[in-house]
């Protein structure tokens, strides 16, 4: 675990942490979440007051470990617990912004809709949730999608059709907020970071309360009682 641990490192630029990823594809196991969660609860424990997270080379998060998935119990896989991180990093005590450097798909998709923000890098990487051609429903992620995709083609074609898309297309789809080749992604990000802190930043309380009652549905369909994830009896 201690060398799991190390490929989710925490470094802090002056009052924002960033979170790496640096775990290959950054696929969700529950080795994985474990050690998100204790780089999680690291960044809590100090001073920051925004998040930021990102993966490695070509890769933010390609979602769920299927062949580790594959390789569980029953009982384990109903314990796996991407939908309680997901309850988390969307009502985080502070901005949060995912620097999609790469390929994001499925549930890292979900994962990064789960933030406040979303920069993405150009030219490198597709933005994708394929449930449909992996014959997965969202079961436990409808309203977070509902609260985070804009409604009408956009979210037909995301969203019910697995559509992917370029960094240039998903920008311009609203789900993305801003794009920028690979060497200014962070600066992006802590810019975004910057911009949304103002002088004072937000009380770390009062944010996750508001956030917990602007996504109510989302938050209770993620709750840590409602561990449901996708059709798990499918994969």
């Amino acid at each position: 675990m201690p060398e799991l641990q190390d490929k989710y490192r925490v470094e802090f630029v002056g009052d924002v942490a960033i979170l790496r990823m640096n775990n290959g594809e950054n696929r969700f196991s529950s080795p994985t979440i474990t050690a998100i969660n204790k780089a999680l609860d690291e960044i809590e424990k100090s001073d920051a007051k925004a998040l930021i997270t990102i993966g490695s080379g070509r890769f933010y998060s390609n979602g769920i470990d299927l062949k580790w998935m594959s390789q569980q119990t029953a009982d384990e896989a109903l314990k796996f617990a991407l939908v309680p991180l997901v309850n988390r990093v969307l009502t985080f005590p502070m901005p949060t912004i995912a620097a999609i450097n790469g390929h994001c798909y499925a549930g890292g998709a979900i994962f990064a809709l789960a933030h406040d923000y979303r920069v993405m890098r150009t030219r490198q990487g597709w933005f994708c949730l394929p449930e449909i051609h992996l014959k997965l429903t969202f079961s436990s992620f409808k309203h977070v999608i509902k609260c985070k995709i804009p409604q009408g083609r956009v979210f037909t074609d995301m969203a019910v059709f697995g559509k992917r898309y370029t960094a240039e297309q998903v920008k311009a789809t609203g789900v993305v907020d801003d794009i920028t080749e690979m060497a200014g992604l962070m600066d992006l990000a802590l810019h975004m970071a910057k911009q949304c802190l103002g002088k004072s930043g937000y009380d770390r309380e009062t944010l996750k309360i508001l956030k917990t009652d602007l996504y109510e549905d989302a938050v209770k369909e993620t709750s840590v009682g409602n561990q449901q994830l996708f059709n798990i009896a499918k994969l």
